[in-house]
């Protein structure tokens, strides 16, 4: 049922003449009453005033992609790109939305009109190249890395940033081959490190973290996760030696947390990594409300990998 503010702008809106604001305001009430349709209805009423409420038409989108109402977002979305076809929000909502509906072709052709609008960053132009290779379009991903080299993109850059699109995917394999060519580039290790440990190949997940470190060194997360391989796969006195080292300072997220926990748990003391996830939520380590159960489900797996 709609609100009082769409029930009384209705009466003016029957009079001759009404003005083409009122639909656009009585489409705002629409909207805010979760009333779709409704407000897309009144929001194309606005007649020559209706590429001005070309925002309305995203925030209705947005709306109805965060209520799970995609059918009414896609009309929405149909209704925003008409109006304003490059606008960075309606775009980036629509991809979102296309991969909701299971639609590659429309996140395709999304993804393409951001990565090759003017002034488009590197991130876009990446996400656009991790498509293609999640889809095994290699003809067209290398004819975008030559384009925008032409647009002064580098194109190491573009590959390790979908490398790092992939992964946060889960498309391990995808991301190693999309830095496969920068063989023992800087900057291809970490994506390849990622890549391995998402596989299961600990061994060459430590090879690459390794490599890192006299370049350009390990992050503290990193770090843990290198004492982690060490103590799984590799030199376990080092392994001890970097998680002790890391802990020498108060652990900065969950994420750090939970890996410091699971090395402790490795080295057979759970007793100690029960107390570093107790003193950190003492801490108000953000995050931590879910690590109970993360770390419940990785020590089922650590004892289970430790017996075969």
């Amino acid at each position: 049922m709609s609100r009082p503010s769409a029930q009384v702008l209705t009466p003016p809106l029957r009079q001759l003449g009404a003005v083409p604001e009122l639909y656009a305001l009585r489409a705002l009430a629409h909207q805010l009453d979760k009333n779709y349709e409704a407000a897309l209805a009144d929001l194309k009423r606005t007649d020559v005033l209706l590429p001005d409420f070309a925002w309305i038409a995203t925030g209705i989108l947005s709306l109805a992609l965060e209520d799970g109402r995609l059918e009414e977002a896609y009309s929405a979305l149909q209704l925003a790109l008409e109006l304003k076809p490059d606008d960075s929000r309606t775009l980036a909502l629509g991809i979102s939305l296309a991969k909701r509906m299971g639609n590659p072709l429309l996140e395709e052709t999304l993804l393409r009109q951001c990565a090759l609008a003017h002034g488009a960053h590197q991130e876009e132009v990446a996400a656009y190249g991790a498509f293609l290779i999640r889809h095994g379009k290699e003809h067209e991903f290398r004819m975008l890395l030559d384009w925008a080299g032409a647009q002064g993109f580098r194109a190491d850059e573009l590959r390790v940033g979908a490398g790092q699109a992939l992964l946060s995917t889960g498309n391990y394999r995808e991301a190693l081959a999309s830095v496969k060519p920068l063989r023992h580039g800087l900057s291809a290790f970490p994506v390849r490190a990622r890549a391995y440990l998402g596989l299961g190949e600990e061994r060459n997940a430590l090879r690459d973290y390794r490599a890192l470190i006299p370049g350009r060194g390990l992050s503290r997360e990193e770090s843990l996760v290198v004492a982690y391989l060490e103590i799984r796969v590799g030199n376990r006195s080092q392994g001890i030696r970097t998680v002790e080292q890391v802990r020498s300072a108060p652990l900065d997220n969950a994420r750090q947390v939970l890996a410091a926990s699971l090395c402790y748990s490795l080295l057979g003391h759970p007793e100690e990594a029960v107390s570093l996830i107790r003193d950190s939520a003492a801490r108000g380590c953000t995050m931590l409300s879910s690590i109970w159960s993360s770390f419940s489900a990785c020590l089922t797996t650590v004892s289970w990998s430790d017996e075969s």
